[in-house]
């Protein structure tokens, strides 16, 4: 009769590890840019094209749709900052449609890449949430307002706000 009892309640351990494992998982898709431009050696590793002058953030701010979020490891490029950097990819419109306004990034403290600010440097915990909360956006297709870090710097992005899902 113990024999038996003592499975149930194993059994029921299990069980409840188990949903517990599971509930935690995510399960909505992550969105990370995928560059589509040419195969030199930065973008080879993964790394954004320093050379490209395509994307400019050409207005100081406002509403728009993440296309792409990802986040950039400093992989031995500590211009990036001490985590790295995240690069946004912003539309006019929700999934990638309407026109590009630009490519933005959002470097960690320690860059000295010639895009950043020193003003607005983000810490490790700071660049990864702000990673995540857009590749969210991303996905669900949030309108988010952005902030370029001043008029000299057209790569940098201060900050995000993220509006409210209108359903």
């Amino acid at each position: 009769m113990t024999d038996r009892y003592m499975k149930v309640v194993f059994t029921i351990i299990a069980l409840a590890l188990i949903w517990l494992g599971v509930k935690d998982t995510r399960l909505e898709p992550v969105v990370s840019a995928q560059w589509q431009g040419s195969d030199d050696d930065l973008l080879a590793q993964g790394l954004p094209n320093q050379n490209s002058v395509l994307g400019v953030l050409e207005d100081s701010g406002g509403w728009a749709f993440v296309c792409s979020s990802r986040l950039y490891p400093t992989s031995g490029y500590s211009q990036y900052g001490d985590a790295g950097l995240l690069r946004l990819s912003l539309y006019t419109e929700p999934a990638c449609e309407g026109s590009s306004i630009g490519v933005g990034y959002m470097f960690s403290e320690g860059a000295s890449h010639s895009w950043t600010h020193s003003s607005y440097l983000f810490s490790e915990a700071g660049l990864m949430a702000y990673a995540e909360m857009t590749q969210r956006a991303a996905a669900y297709e949030q309108e988010v307002y952005w902030y370029r870090c001043s008029d000299e710097k057209e790569r940098c992005i201060r900050f995000v706000s993220f509006a409210g899902l209108d359903y």
